[in-house]
Order: structure tokens, then C-alpha cells, then sequence
């Protein structure tokens, strides 16, 4: 999240709630059948607590481009790997380990 931060110069925020999406199906769950009436006595009963970790870019303007430059060389160097001639050579090489 950190690097995220860095290269996209915006803060990024994590819940502390890992399992957020499970989170969420339980509370949809809870108000479907009815163990809640509405949100607000979700948060009555359970309470609003909202705890995340914030990341704030930290680089400066010179070593972000430096960092961003480099994973762009990073990413023009990943291309390419792929012969036209050979798709389906390779196509069947990465799949020869899986079972019919």
C-alpha cells in the first residue's frame, strides 16, 4: 500500500477489517432475514466502529519519477514474450501440468 501511495501521490486507505467483504455479507444477511430492521439498529446494537490504516505517499516529486520510470522500464521489458508463431506451443506447455 505504501508503494501504492508513493507512485499515485494520493492517500490510500485500508480497514483494519480484513475480511470487509465478509463483513458486508453478513450485514446484508442480518438485514435480509430480518435480525435487524435497518442499519440504524445495526449500529445501535453493534455500534459504528470505522478503524483503518491510512498510507501517505512519502517520496519526493524527483525519486517518485525516478521509482515511476523505472517500473515503466519494468513493464515495456514484460512484453513481447509471446512468438505469434508459437501461441499455441506455449499455450499447451502451461497447461501440460493440469489433468484432463
Amino acid at each position: 500500500m505504501q508503494v501504492q501511495a508513493d507512485a499515485l501521490t494520493i492517500p490510500l486507505h485500508r480497514p483494519k477489517m480484513t475480511e470487509i467483504t465478509a463483513l458486508g455479507a453478513a450485514i446484508a444477511a442480518g438485514l435480509a432475514t430480518g435480525l435487524w430492521k435497518d442499519v440504524g439498529e445495526m449500529v445501535t446494537v453493534l455500534g459504528e466502529v470505522h478503524e483503518e490504516d491510512v498510507f501517505e505517499g512519502k517520496l519526493s516529486e524527483k525519486e517518485r519519477q525516478k521509482k515511476w520510470e523505472l517500473w515503466e522500464w519494468g513493464v515495456e521489458r514484460s512484453l513481447g514474450w509471446v512468438k505469434e508463431d508459437l501461441k499455441e506451443t506455449q499455450a499447451t506447455d502451461l497447461n501440460s501440468d493440469v489433468p484432463n
